[in-house]
């Protein structure tokens, strides 16, 4: 009989370091899926910041393209009037015109450039926001897990556990 309770208590004190190990396995776990989880989110928020930048960026460099421009054109105009041009001639309208056009096609250009950077920036925010989002749901799931394997062992336990020799049948 006192074998029975022998064993009976070893099963119980390997249950608990089991139990034990388990738990600071989990701590361990939390701990590291608290640093993932910040990470992403870091890397989330660094995307979101990186599509506002490339939106000034974008601003900067049209505001740039016009203000550049708006000297040529001043520069034509000047250099065309000291010539002695008729500045209202078809053919200097016809310049000036040109000048326009091209100022917006590289505006558009430059809007288009910076409008691709900032979908970009911000698809990986999306992504990191994913990745983020995956991490907490397979930390739950494994949470999950564990404490199913731990119900399991308590029942293998309880089952294992000769009732009859213990009460000294």
């Amino acid at each position: 009989m006192c074998e029975q309770f022998l064993s009976a208590g070893f099963r119980v004190a390997q249950f608990y370091t089991d139990y034990k190990a388990e738990q600071y396995e989990e701590e361990s776990l939390a701990r590291m899926n608290a640093y993932e989880e910040q990470a992403l989110a870091q890397q989330k928020q660094q995307a979101l910041d990186a599509s506002e930048a490339a939106a000034l960026k974008t601003l900067t460099q049209i505001n740039s393209r016009k203000r550049e421009a708006q000297a040529n054109h001043y520069a034509n105009m000047a250099q065309f009037g000291a010539s002695g041009a008729d500045i209202n001639s078809a053919s200097f309208q016809a310049f000036l015109k040109s000048n326009r056009e091209r100022e917006q096609r590289d505006s558009n250009l430059l809007r288009l450039m910076g409008r691709e950077e900032q979908l970009t920036k911000q698809l990986e925010a999306q992504q990191a926001g994913i990745a983020q989002e995956a991490v907490q749901s397979s930390f739950r799931s494994q949470m999950k897990a564990r404490k199913m394997r731990r119900i399991g062992k308590t029942i293998g336990l309880l089952s294992d556990i000769n009732y009859s020799g213990l009460m000294g049948d």
